[in-house]
């Protein structure tokens, strides 16, 4: 079968195929009465 094929194929740009997060953005200061607002964007690598 080779390194190429199978249930876990080799894959040549060497990127795991696992999540990553690509963005985040949060406001620095927060309170009971205004949350801190998170943004976080994620990608998988396949």
């Amino acid at each position: 079968m080779g390194i190429y094929s199978g249930l876990t194929p080799y894959v040549l740009s060497g990127i795991a195929a696992i999540p990553a997060i690509y963005f985040f953005e949060n406001k620095p200061i927060g309170s009971n009465t205004d949350p801190i607002s998170v943004t976080i964007k994620v990608k998988s690598n396949n």
